[in-house]
């Protein structure tokens, strides 16, 4: 930008002269001054970001800015917000659980009210303020009427899509007691009960993963703790 035109910007009193020279020759600008041109607001967001990731602006981008009246007489620019200040946009995510529950060589299996009335494992979604462990002893006993007691975690999931995710913690669980499996039907499922592989077979299952879930734990598939789920700030601890 001609440096006439820098006077004239600022003998109105937008910016002192030397930083009008620092960024119209196309220097870059200390951190301080950066604070101070920017918390007074001369510049709108567009052209903060540009000079601030040190981008150089061509000189048609100097005329618009200019002609543009982007530096007004009265009213400062308030939409922009210091680089350190913006966030990105909250990813929105949808946590499941997934719950086997094992006793001896038979596996409990609920008969889904919807889904064509297939069979598989008690699951569901967490809900607002519940843990994923809380969720999965729940969605069991809701779903299979089991009082369980949770074992381990065969896998964590973590699946992007678009602008949203998909996240699911695969529990292996043990029943709490010799209590039979749902028998009446509720809106949570149609009834619930134990099943060896083979018998597997026969059902409608909603998805392969159940026969593939229960080839991983009869061929000695790694089981990992469940202290891998925890609080942020919680202790580390010595593992076992």
């Amino acid at each position: 930008m001609p440096n006439n035109i820098c006077q004239t910007i600022f003998a109105k009193q937008y910016l002192p002269n030397n930083i009008c020279q620092a960024i119209f020759t196309k220097q870059y600008l200390p951190n301080n001054i950066y604070q101070t041109i920017f918390t007074k607001q001369y510049l709108p967001s567009n052209i903060y970001q540009a000079i601030f990731t040190k981008q150089y602006l061509p000189s048609n981008i100097y005329q618009a800015i200019f002609t543009k009246q982007y530096l007004p007489n009265t009213k400062p620019d308030r939409s922009w917000k210091p680089l350190n200040s913006m966030s990105r946009q909250p990813i929105i995510t949808f946590y499941f659980v997934l719950v086997v529950v094992r006793y001896h060589h038979r596996f409990l299996l609920i008969q889904e009210p919807k889904y064509g009335q297939n069979w598989y494992f008690p699951h569901g979604k967490v809900d607002p303020g519940e843990t994923l462990m809380a969720a999965a002893v729940r969605e069991t006993l809701e779903e299979g009427g089991i009082p369980i007691a949770l074992d381990g975690i065969l896998r964590i999931e973590h699946t992007p899509v678009k602008d949203k995710a998909r996240f699911r913690v695969i529990f292996l669980a043990h029943p709490l007691d010799d209590t039979a499996p749902k028998s009446i039907a509720d809106h949570e499922s149609l009834r619930a009960g134990w099943f060896c592989r083979e018998e597997m077979k026969k059902l409608p299952l909603r998805a392969q993963e159940v026969c593939e879930i229960c080839d991983y734990l009869a061929s000695g598939g790694p089981i990992y703790p469940l202290r891998l789920l925890t609080d942020k700030g919680s202790p580390f601890g010595c593992p076992h």
